[in-house]
């Protein structure tokens, strides 16, 4: 049985969720992105097709359909 990797819950919902990744050392912003969602604290876990799809999309040097921009904080 599946648990989250924060609070151990085991109830998922699959929803669609915008989310950064870091590819090669790029930040990137994709919409949209099948994931499952714990439903106790909400954090999103991805299958192994979406994020290879995700890389793909990166390395394959795929055209962003916008960029935005993102306000960057150091925790220090």
């Amino acid at each position: 049985m599946k648990k989250c990797e924060v609070c151990g819950n085991t109830v998922f919902r699959q929803e669609n969720v915008d989310e950064f990744f870091r590819v090669g050392g790029k930040a990137i912003l994709v919409e949209q992105v099948p994931a499952q969602v714990c439903a106790r604290c909400g954090e999103a876990t991805f299958s192994r097709e979406t994020v290879e799809k995700v890389r793909k999309m990166v390395q394959e040097h795929s055209q962003p359909t916008r960029k935005v921009e993102v306000e960057t904080f150091a925790f220090a």
